[in-house]
């Protein structure tokens, strides 16, 4: 029996994620093995009927979940967004309440059964307030990477998943000083993410959500971050919203409004792969299992303007509900974006979003341009009742070998 070093084991085990990322990207030349990524929201538990509960999730057609959110304090400690809801969730256990529910598998022993990782993904668009303050010392950004592999030990997490949203953005008390310190922040982190797997064992994943756009992803030093990441999570939605003066697709795959050759799927991957110089097999590329609405609008690239003074000129609306409420709105599609949209011309409202036939050549886009796989926001969007779940389904069809429960 040999035995190995400290160092030596964690050469092991980094060959052995290498491996089998490379496993991975051999089996994609096929047209499968790639990665389906989603987000779950800790805090929909809340909403009764309508949350997937742990036992629910179709776990077969996934390959990682990223649990959100935990967020960090100021001094680099992580507490979950709805620690309730962690309990339930992650360990199973019973509450009583307005939903009340007996001790059961939580999340991470179903998603282990088949095979699934589960990753901790930390900060989010309302919680990302705080990094700034983390990463500015060597004291909270110790504190921040001490605290995540402690969230790994108690709950079993695969990984971490860091959302910061985003390094220099005033409006999230960012400085110019934050590039840098975000990635001094990351090598803390990478480095006890590794000494960990020599304890225990088993890779220790390490990703993070990036916008995707260099409006925002330049507050990331991309170049330097990227090899210390397992994946990078390319947000590729939201491309249009309430800040811009016109609509557009939330997602298209190719072109977009008024010249703009920077907001779109393809424009983001090269962004990443040609300016940044970061590998198409270390990227995943967002997929919305949602749309949006822009009132007193006409269809995309246009003005837009407020249904009233109480209500927003622009709104999300999950796919399930778009499932549902089509009647009064005329279904076109794009040929150059290659994405859906309608238009209920009585009352004036521009939908924009994704739907089966999209996401699945979204899908082939992947495939056809050596991405890693998809992330996406998130996987309770398309859930249409009785095992229903067309976004997934079109995602895992293609992107997938077929899995079983162990």
């Amino acid at each position: 029996m040999k035995v190995f070093s400290s160092t030596g084991f964690r050469t092991v085990v980094q060959r052995m994620r290498f491996l089998y990322l490379g496993l991975l990207i051999f089996g994609s030349l096929q047209g499968q093995g790639r990665e389906v990524i989603g987000y779950y929201p800790s805090w929909k538990w809340r909403s009764g009927n309508a949350w997937l509960s742990p036992e629910n999730i179709p776990y077969e057609k996934l390959t990682m979940i990223n649990y959100a959110f935990f967020s960090p304090a100021p001094d680099g400690n992580l507490t979950g967004v709805d620690t309730v809801g962690d309990a339930i969730i992650l360990r199973g256990e019973a509450v009583g309440g307005p939903i009340p529910r007996a001790k059961s598998k939580g999340l991470i022993e179903y998603a282990h059964s088949f095979s699934v990782r589960v990753v901790l993904s930390i900060g989010g668009w309302g919680d990302s307030g705080n990094f700034s303050a983390v990463a500015s010392s060597e004291a909270g950004r110790r504190a921040f990477a001490r605290s995540c592999v402690d969230a790994i030990r108690r709950f079993k997490f695969d990984g971490i998943d860091v959302d910061w949203e985003y390094p220099t953005y005033a409006p999230h008390n960012g400085k110019p000083e934050d590039t840098e310190n975000c990635l001094r922040l990351f090598r803390t982190l990478r480095d006890s993410l590794d000494a960990y797997e020599d304890r225990v064992g088993r890779p220790i994943l390490l990703t993070a959500a990036i916008p995707a756009t260099d409006m925002h992803a330049s507050g990331f030093n991309m170049p330097a971050l990227a090899p210390l990441l397992d994946y990078v999570n390319v947000m590729t939605y939201d491309f249009y919203g309430s800040l811009d003066p016109i609509s557009g697709h939330n997602a298209a795959l190719f072109g977009t409004c008024g010249g703009d050759s920077t907001r779109s799927v393809d424009a983001s991957l090269r962004l990443f792969t040609e300016h940044y110089g970061i590998p198409a097999s270390k990227i995943t590329l967002g997929i919305p299992f949602y749309g949006k609405t822009f009132a007193i609008c006409g269809g995309p690239c246009s003005p837009y303007g407020r249904a009233d003074s109480a209500t927003s000129s622009v709104r999300s609306i999950e796919y399930a509900a778009i499932d549902g409420t089509m009647r009064g709105f005329l279904r076109s599609w794009d040929n150059v974006a290659q994405v859906p949209f309608a238009v209920d011309t009585t009352r004036n409202i521009f939908l924009t979003y994704d739907d089966e036939y999209s996401v699945a050549l979204k899908a082939e886009y992947v495939i056809n341009h050596g991405v890693a796989g998809v992330i996406i926001w998130e996987i309770t969007g398309d859930q249409l009742g009785q095992g229903k779940s067309p976004l997934l389904d079109a995602l895992a069809s293609r992107l997938l070998r077929a899995r079983t429960p162990k």
